[in-house]
């Protein structure tokens, strides 16, 4: 069995922390390695705003992702209207190739700073 994703930052086993500093929007890149994103777990205090993913493929250029929808239209993954203390299930299949991620407050058109610094944990799992 595959050992646990262990960040390395934290020498956590339950999945790597993303953080928004306070009065920003992006946080910190995580390297998900050989590791899938599933979850996001939410803070207790969240400012109202949708969450959105910025990938890379090499570590230094990241764009926004999107998918392509039931009508063949490309359009921003996000999570609209999340709440404080709750987990989110997310689809695998949708970061199978993603190498690093960063967490967006709000989507990439219309970014929202946090009100204060926010910790969001990566449930992620081997691949």
């Amino acid at each position: 069995m595959p050992a646990p994703f262990q960040n390395m930052a934290t020498n956590d086993t339950n999945g790597p922390i993303a953080t928004i500093a306070i009065n920003t929007a992006l946080s910190d890149a995580i390297t998900l390695t050989d590791n899938v994103l599933c979850a996001v777990e939410f803070p207790g205090t969240w400012t109202a705003a949708s969450l959105s993913f910025s990938v890379s493929w090499d570590g230094s250029t990241y764009t926004p992702l999107y998918i392509v929808s039931s009508a063949l239209a490309a359009t921003e993954y996000a999570i609209t209207s999340p709440a404080a203390s709750i987990t989110i299930a997310l689809d695998p299949a949708i970061f199978a190739s993603v190498r690093y991620v960063k967490l967006r407050s709000g989507t990439a058109a219309a970014t929202v700073n946090q009100a204060a610094a926010r910790s969001i944990r990566l449930i992620t799992r081997p691949v």
